[in-house]
């Protein structure tokens, strides 16, 4: 798709003489843990039903689920089973270097959200899987004394808690899964009123957006400047690597492709002016970004990943700085895409060969430990 090309004049392919592959500590900065049959989730009540059987479960969850939500995923089988964190130890074949994970909030639909903290809390992990922070859930749009215990309730329910993710992502094509009730969820009154209780708490602010959405984005950081703020996924550009949703979807053809590509650069370079706002290189292997990777039985090379993807990566970490930039897996949501997260490393370390050790270093690990204060310990 020629308008994901012109994205960066920046390179990951490697020289005639490359430097080694990155092989220093990596922090996976993206993580979803869940258990659907004992924790509530969207997928909970079918789960409990037919999850005896995960081809039916899968096969049902295809006819009752909005379509919107399955255009999302790709399929459901990554949300109807269990991914713990002997799952994702069990993702490697090799020795790896992740020394472990942030935990980010998953749609815990059970009434307190601080029985996600108290769930994760109560997970045994070891190795690549240990817990080294926790981005818990707040609905900001509740009254400010009912935010002001829930995330009192966080911090006591687990001294891993770093921050807080608050979704906003909404579209208004129907085809495109919208998480936020509303749209421009974070320019509510009642959302402004409660967000400087995050600050006060040293909590992090995180959210899942669209690339319609950036400048929203930017208004909110410029209007909190103390507040550390992260963008997940490079602020999920729908359809930049081709069309998503089929007939009457986004990005049909090469100049809407085109137009969204310009408006991403031109957004995410205006937010990278906020210094309180980071950015997280990760979630391009979810279908919404229009790559199709997800509709093929056989999973992309790392070569055509490596193409793909190092566009967007690249140009992200040129305007940000590798020092506000970091890695996530996102799995096991972008698993729909990958062939392993092994695999996925090694995009990663490809896309990044280029790049001094030092920002690499910052990419993988750093940036992540210093946002999070996951050292605080």
């Amino acid at each position: 798709h020629p308008p994901c090309d012109s994205i960066s004049t920046m390179t990951s392919s490697p020289s005639k003489q490359s430097p080694p592959l990155y092989d220093g500590p990596i922090v996976d900065a993206h993580v979803h843990y869940w258990n659907p049959g004992n924790t509530p989730r969207e997928v909970s009540p079918l789960v409990k039903l037919l999850g005896w059987n995960l081809g039916l479960t899968n096969w049902m969850a295809k006819r009752i689920f909005p379509e919107a939500a399955i255009l999302f995923f790709a399929t459901p089988k990554y949300l109807t089973k269990n991914y713990l964190p002997d799952d994702y130890n069990a993702e490697f074949e090799t020795t790896n270097q992740v020394k472990g994970i942030v935990h980010v909030e998953a749609n815990w639909t059970g009434k307190d959200p601080v029985d996600e903290t108290r769930w994760l809390e109560s997970l045994q992990t070891n190795n690549a899987s240990t817990i080294l922070g926790i981005v818990s859930h707040v609905d900001l749009t509740l009254d400010f004394n009912s935010v002001e215990r829930i995330l009192q309730s966080h911090k006591e329910a687990s001294s891993k808690v770093c921050g807080i993710r608050d979704a906003i992502m909404w579209h208004s094509n129907h085809q495109v899964l919208s998480f936020a009730r509303q749209e421009h969820r974070s320019r509510l009154d009642s959302f402004r009123a409660s967000f400087p209780l995050l600050e006060k708490y040293n909590l992090t602010f995180e959210t899942f957006c669209y690339s319609n959405q950036l400048q929203e984005m930017t208004e909110l950081a410029q209007a909190f400047p103390n507040q550390r703020i992260l963008l997940d996924h490079v602020g999920t550009p729908i359809a930049i690597g081709g069309q998503f949703a089929g007939h009457a979807g986004v990005g049909e053809n090469d100049t809407e492709r085109l137009q969204i590509t310009e408006q991403w650069k031109a957004d995410i370079r205006q937010l990278a002016l906020c210094r309180n706002v980071y950015c997280k290189v990760s979630g391009l292997g979810m279908p919404v970004c229009g790559f199709g990777f997800g509709e093929t039985t056989e999973k992309p090379s790392v070569e055509t990943l490596v193409d793909k993807l190092s566009p967007l990566i690249l140009f992200c970490i040129q305007v940000f700085g590798a020092r506000r930039c970091m890695f996530g897996s996102n799995f096991p949501v972008d698993k729909v895409s990958v062939p392993s997260l092994d695999t996925y490393l090694v995009v990663y370390k490809r896309i990044l060969q280029q790049l001094p050790r030092s920002d690499q270093e910052w990419i993988f690990e750093k940036t992540a430990t210093e946002f999070y204060s996951l050292n605080k310990e």
